[in-house]
């Protein structure tokens, strides 16, 4: 399994918003200090109280509103199935990351969530 850790600065509100999403969440990973919010059988995102995100590093946190270090892509079935998740998304509070991106056989959409993590998601067939 992958557990990718996402710092937040409300896990309340991070949970609400990958709720809002349609994600489940696994409560046995979750408590005051993380939210477990599950992807995929074998990948679940790790919403972590900033404070204690840094509890396990030695460096700061990027400044996500105007510095980026990564980008989770998930690809879906359809390109219906990600119009729904980025319309979820925006609805919930994120806001727009880029331009969809079509190409023969390959559809994109990306936004960026309440803590500025851009995530990409996609269909390719």
């Amino acid at each position: 399994m992958v557990f990718p850790n996402l710092p937040v600065r409300n896990v309340a509100a991070a949970r609400a918003f990958y709720t809002d999403l349609g994600f489940a969440i696994n409560e046995d990973f979750s408590n005051e200090n993380a939210v477990c919010v599950v992807v995929t059988d074998n990948v679940c995102v790790m919403a972590v109280d900033s404070e204690f995100f840094l509890s396990n590093t030695t460096k700061a946190l990027a400044d996500t509103k105007h510095v980026i270090g990564g980008a989770l892509a998930i690809a879906l079935e359809s390109r219906a199935a990600v119009d729904k998740l980025v319309d979820a998304a925006l609805a919930s509070g994120g806001t727009q990351a880029t331009p969809t991106t079509e190409m023969e056989g390959f559809y994109s959409r990306n936004f960026y969530d309440l803590d500025g993590h851009q995530w990409d998601v996609l269909h390719m067939g």
